[in-house]
């Protein structure tokens, strides 16, 4: 969401224009923004995918290692 809301309008605007217009403080703003979003979504997929591994390959144990007894 943070990647459709805040890396990919400046990015159509780049392309559209051929050139960065935008100013350089907010080109490295925007850069960072950009580079921190594509590695947390890629941890959150890791993270995601090492919970399905684990709920696969130990289906009965998985609920009573995950699941909070109240």
């Amino acid at each position: 969401m943070i990647v459709g809301a805040f890396v990919i309008p400046p990015s159509i605007i780049w392309d559209i224009l051929g050139a960065w217009k935008m100013g350089h403080i907010f080109c490295e703003i925007w850069q960072t923004v950009d580079v921190y979003a594509a590695t947390v979504s890629l941890l959150n997929m890791s993270a995601i995918s090492l919970d399905r591994y684990l709920a696969i390959s130990d289906p009965f144990g998985y609920p009573l290692k995950m699941t909070k007894r109240r």
